[in-house]
């Protein structure tokens, strides 16, 4: 009885899911606007969500001032005798309304230990920095989850980090 009760909203919900894909006849329309919409309400619940993947303000080492959304601001932070990782800006989505493009500005310092800004995006992490550099790149969003981090062992040094 417990497996039933389980199963029942999960398969309410599956075929929620499923339901605008179903109702697409020969016109399109009225299937289409409440696809549309299942899809728009899926994507604010994964920036929703995504949230929790960023170090709280209160975990961070810096002062991180959020822009319009998670993925966008500037960074600022001295380090000493940091370990571990920081998730700045970034978030999971399917696409996002203020476009899906991002410039990315930073300075980095380091006096010792060793040091790496990142960028992590559907799993894959690139390094942008890991050593003591100014530098900018292009970030295109892919539809999946986006982030930019630092991580340090022994770090000793500073970031300044613009994402527009």
């Amino acid at each position: 009885m417990k497996q039933k009760i389980i199963s029942l909203p999960a398969a309410l919900f599956l075929a929620f899911l499923l339901l605008p894909f179903t109702l697409t006849g020969c016109s399109g329309e009225p299937g289409q606007e409440l696809k549309d919409s299942v899809l728009s309400s899926f994507n604010d619940l994964l920036h929703f969500v995504s949230r929790l993947a960023l170090t709280s303000d209160e975990r961070l080492t810096g002062e991180r001032t959020l822009g319009e959304d998670n993925y966008t601001g500037s960074y600022q932070a001295d380090y000493e005798d940091f370990q571990g990782a920081e998730y700045l800006f970034g978030g999971t989505g399917l696409s996002r309304s203020e476009g899906n493009e991002l410039s990315v500005t930073y300075e980095l310092s380091v006096r010792s230990g060793s040091v790496r800004l990142f960028l992590s995006q559907s799993g894959t992490q690139t390094t942008l920095a890991d050593m003591a550099e100014n530098g900018s790149c292009q970030i295109r969003l892919t539809g999946g989850d986006t982030y930019i981090g630092i991580e340090g062992e022994d770090f000793d040094g500073s970031l300044s980090l613009v994402v527009q």
